[in-house]
């Protein structure tokens, strides 16, 4: 179902409303006022953290009601705490644990069988801190970069904001003759920042290989002979952006729907990102938005065709026509609606989300043929009592089924 982008305007919402863009949302009215009612804290649910994750307990969202009202959910009647003492740990709505520091001699000690216990890990499947199989029927729930997720969390979005051109194809190559200075004072082919120097993708021996072909590519941080000071991103990004025509966006896995801030952050910029990862890109970016690598049966192939673009400037500047057609998100509020999904779910609010496949930007009803309809046996001296949603194989979902692979010398 296309979007009908006409109807969306802010001066068709009153001012008791905000308007909620951040994820997916277009124009999303939500009432300033919503659910702030002394009485609607009858219905709090809450949600605890149970361990680590990067760092801290707070998961980017933070703790209290606020962080709902803040990220302008829609459903705001839930409260985030890492206090395992605020109530009866049997007694939380829902748990949060992250997947990579979990101790398993350090679990709830009861479980209540309404409660929800969640699965929450940002990194790829191809890094396994624990033996996942252990697991096994634990979860009800996930919040991953995965599209498959229940609650989806991937580190960037690019949002359609416009309608497109009807004859596309035209508009995309007028648009390159008309921009060709997109492409002036461009004098070096590629950059590339990294740290982590031998990874399970292999992508450092791609670039190696790649780098025969141009002795300008040019790696800035631990893994090379470029520096460019990191505590500001911006500056790093808008100072290349004036000297590299293209970035190499490499994920250090490849791995099914795992796309992170290395590509996102670069397309904010004019530099066409020559991607490397898992995920079938046209779910996440506008066509002819990005080059993918391995897209080319060789190396060789794709530094055949980084030297065709670097040649046409009409053919490089062709690769930003879609900036005014689309939004680049990448906030913490945008990546904090995966908690909106989960607040709204507790309360058993269908939201156009959950339970379903995020497809192409749309998103688009789909039953779950990986998870099975089973009981939870975990801490339950009756478990055939239940009949939830539960992960029976959490190996299975996690690992087999991101499809995570490495690069073979090509």
């Amino acid at each position: 179902m296309k979007i009908n982008y006409s109807k969306f305007h802010d001066k068709d919402f009153k001012p008791e409303y905000d308007i909620n863009n951040y994820g997916d949302n277009i124009n999303l009215p939500v009432l300033k006022s919503r659910q702030n009612e002394t009485s609607s804290n009858i219905n709090l649910k809450f949600i605890l953290f149970w361990n680590e994750a990067y760092g801290s307990k707070e998961y980017d969202i933070g703790f209290g009601r606020n962080p709902f009202y803040w990220n302008l959910c829609p459903e705001t009647r839930c409260f985030t705490t890492d206090n395992r003492t605020l109530k009866k740990v049997e007694d939380f709505d829902a748990i949060l644990f992250h997947q990579r520091s979990l101790d398993w001699n350090d679990l709830p000690k009861k479980r209540n069988r309404k409660q929800r216990y969640i699965h929450y890990i940002m990194e790829s499947a191809q890094y396994l801190y624990t033996d996942i199989s252990s697991m096994n029927n634990f979860f009800n729930w996930t919040m991953t970069y995965r599209r498959d997720s229940d609650f989806y969390r991937p580190y960037g979005r690019v949002v359609q904001i416009k309608p497109l051109p009807e004859n596309l194809d035209e508009y995309i190559r007028s648009f390159g003759a008309k921009n060709q200075f997109l492409a002036a004072g461009k004098n070096r082919t590629a950059a590339w920042f990294v740290s982590h120097c031998a990874t399970q993708a292999r992508r450092e021996r791609y670039v190696k290989k790649l780098s025969k072909y141009f002795e300008d590519i040019d790696i800035y941080g631990r893994c090379g002979r470029k520096e460019c000071p990191r505590s500001d991103d911006t500056d790093c990004y808008a100072k290349i952006e004036k000297e590299y025509k293209f970035y190499l966006s490499f994920e250090n896995s490849l791995c099914t729907d795992y796309v992170t801030e290395k590509f996102f952050n670069v397309l904010k910029y004019n530099m066409v990102p020559v991607t490397y990862n898992g995920a079938e890109m046209e779910k996440f970016a506008p066509r002819h938005s990005y080059i993918n690598a391995l897209d080319f049966p060789s190396v060789q192939e794709l530094a055949k065709y980084l030297e065709k673009v670097m040649k046409d400037d009409a053919l490089y500047a062709s690769y930003f026509w879609w900036k005014q057609f689309y939004q680049v998100r990448t906030s913490t509020q945008d990546l904090n609606q995966a908690f909106c999904d989960l607040c709204a779910k507790l309360h058993g609010q269908p939201n156009g989300k959950n339970d379903q496949e995020h497809s192409n930007g749309r998103i688009q009803e789909q039953p779950d043929t990986h998870l099975q309809e089973n009981h939870l046996e975990h801490n339950f001296k009756n478990p055939q009592e239940l009949d939830e949603k539960v992960y029976t194989d959490l190996y299975k979902w996690w690992v087999k089924q991101s499809h995570c692979k490495k690069f073979r010398a090509l």
